[in-house]
């Protein structure tokens, strides 16, 4: 089971330096992590947790900031995530089901963001929200093989 909750915020000069080791946030600026750090959820996971269900919508987007899970589809073991990885990207942009399940393989920890918190985001600090797309653009080119 997931505990934690998107109302409350991390404490942005504790977690700045320990977002900047994480993957997800290569380039980003001091402000920019510090604005993601007070917006975002933390949960904590116990290893068999499921964090995201496939055929459910209105999970979050998940960052992993310690501990690992794995992605299914269909039963079928598809990717390992570790600190860093990130599940649930498409939720912040629609409503639709979501295409795979990520279970917990141990305990850990993740930041969270739901769609509704992204969407203000959206108005209030719109050159982060700007960032957050350019980071997953960034992700999807990759995984289809467009960028090195």
């Amino acid at each position: 089971m997931l505990r934690g909750s998107s109302a409350s915020p991390l404490h942005s000069r504790q977690s700045t330096g320990s977002l900047r080791s994480l993957s997800f946030f290569d380039g980003w600026s001091d402000d920019e992590l510090e604005h993601f750090a007070r917006i975002a959820g933390r949960v904590s996971f116990a290893a068999g947790d499921v964090l995201i269900r496939e055929g459910e919508s209105g999970h979050a987007f998940l960052i992993l900031v310690a501990g690992e899970a794995e992605v299914t589809r269909d039963g079928k073991s598809l990717l390992r995530l570790r600190a860093g990885d990130h599940a649930g990207e498409l939720a912040l942009l629609d409503d639709s089901p979501a295409a795979a399940s990520v279970v917990a393989r141990t305990d850990g920890e993740a930041l969270s963001l739901y769609q509704r918190d992204f969407h203000n985001l959206l108005e209030t600090i719109p050159s982060l929200g700007r960032r957050i797309l350019a980071t997953l653009a960034r992700w999807f080119r990759k995984i289809q093989g467009f960028e090195s």
